[in-house]
């Protein structure tokens, strides 16, 4: 019987680790998410910008013929 609730002990105790990191590793995936929500909001500003300078040389040079 002792030997029972010790490895029921160390099955519960093994769970309850398991459950620590799949909530480290949960953390750091929504960073990671963060981090990249953030990059593709600065590429998509970069784009903008960039799309409106090309429009801008495309006026002057129809200005220019």
């Amino acid at each position: 019987m002792a030997a029972a609730i010790n490895q029921m002990s160390a099955t519960v105790h093994e769970v309850a680790s398991n459950a620590g990191q799949a909530a480290e590793a949960s953390q750091q995936a929504d960073q990671e998410a963060n981090k990249g929500k953030t990059l593709i909001s600065h590429t998509n500003d970069s784009i903008s910008t960039l799309s409106g300078e090309v429009q801008q040389a495309a006026q002057a040079l129809q200005e220019l013929e």
